[in-house]
């Protein structure tokens, strides 16, 4: 008999569609049977055309009214009901809530309900957000440690996450495993252009990912060096914004902002760095991609970053906000090409090493399997560890 997993996303983009549609597309639905649960209006584009596919594949969708982003009591306590009455009807052995406010109502309603295996995966903390204040960030960690005790597991994507929810007494050591990313081998289709330096990244054009430091980075770069472009491949809310700056320094045929692509791996393979500047990150499938195609990378020191960026190995580390820094680490590498390759081969084995998908699965079907998960160690000192 098949085991029943039901997973609880309330919103389904960026990294966390990425890494469900891998875990749904590869998984071994001969041994489960799969229900997702997501949100009505937080669902990307990508995801929905792969639904289909994998409805061929067995799985089953559920769009839960009510379930939003903000914290609203009326909306939650709905969404809560509604969760429930859902989880008694499918009676999974499993539920798997990913990202924050889904491991909120998710944990509460699989716990009421007696769910045998209750796992939270929170792809990055909100208290881990330096943007907030710290009463903010107070008020998460206290949801945060109040909500794990309605789990069995947490599984961090990143040891300094993991490090992170482990100081801040946010998990207990027991609870916690690590599983990292991990993505399909793929080998490139397009060349980089002989002609043009192009330094690009994929993210979402929000906050977190902190596009201005991306933009101040590019302007200093392009002004100082001639045949060279920066690509940001993404949408969000300050697109507008920083086009408008674009715009005003006269810098539209040197930065170039994409906004949504259904393909963004065809952008990447025709870059030369890659940059990313976000402020937190859990482990971000984007720099995984720049593995998979052996870039040299630039990237800032945070958790998550600091993991697939090793400084001096396969790229470089800089401070957040620190665009001085940031211009200089991508200039030495520009001005180096056995650097870059050195960079670039690093890469490649690194990703090879700890970031493939079938690493994941493995794990992760350990978790789901195994009754004591954490007492298991996979090969290599990869995937799953955990805290005696």
């Amino acid at each position: 008999m098949r085991r029943k997993i039901l997973y609880v996303c309330e919103s389904i983009g960026g990294g966390v569609r990425k890494h469900l549609l891998d875990v749904l597309h590869h998984i071994n639905h001969s041994k489960y049977e799969i229900v997702v649960v997501h949100s009505v209006d937080r669902t990307d584009p990508i995801f929905m055309e792969e639904m289909d596919s994998l409805k061929e594949k067995g799985v089953k969708f559920y769009a839960l009214a009510n379930f939003v982003r903000e914290i609203s009591p009326w909306k939650d306590t709905k969404a809560l009901f509604k969760l429930i009455r859902l989880i008694r009807d499918f009676k999974p052995d499993i539920v798997h809530c990913h990202s924050s406010k889904a491991g909120g109502v998710g944990r509460i309603a699989s716990y009421l309900c007696r769910t045998n295996k209750i796992i939270y995966t929170p792809h990055a903390y909100m208290f881990q957000n330096s943007e907030l204040n710290q009463l903010k960030k107070l008020v998460f960690l206290f949801f945060e440690r109040v909500l794990d005790k309605f789990c069995n597991y947490t599984i961090n994507v990143s040891e300094g996450e993991r490090d992170t929810a482990l100081q801040n007494k946010v998990t207990a050591p027991r609870k916690s495993i690590l599983i990292y990313n991990g993505i399909t081998k793929t080998n490139r289709e397009f060349a980089p252009d002989q002609n043009t330096f192009v330094i690009g990244t994929t993210a979402r054009l929000e906050p977190q990912k902190d596009p201005w430091t991306f933009f101040h980075i590019a302007k200093e770069v392009v002004t100082a060096c001639d045949n060279v472009k920066f690509v940001y491949v993404g949408d969000g809310s300050m697109k507008n914004e920083i086009a408008q700056e674009i715009k005003k320094h006269q810098l539209e045929e040197k930065i170039i902002l994409t906004g949504f692509q259904r393909n963004p791996m065809a952008f990447v393979q025709t870059f030369d760095i890659y940059l990313i500047t976000s402020l937190y990150e859990g482990m971000p499938y984007s720099v995984l991609e720049a593995l998979n195609y052996g870039l040299p990378l630039v990237a800032t020191n945070v958790i998550g970053n600091n993991e697939v960026v090793k400084d001096g190995y396969n790229g470089y580390l800089f401070e957040s906000r620190k665009v001085e820094e940031g211009v200089q680490k991508i200039i030495s590498i520009m001005n180096n090409p056995l650097l870059a390759a050195k960079f670039a081969e690093n890469s490649r084995h690194l990703f090879e090493m700890k970031f493939q998908i079938e690493h994941m699965l493995s794990a992760l079907e350990v978790v789901y399997d195994v009754a004591r998960p954490e007492q298991v160690l996979l090969d290599n000192n990869r995937t799953i560890t955990s805290y005696s």
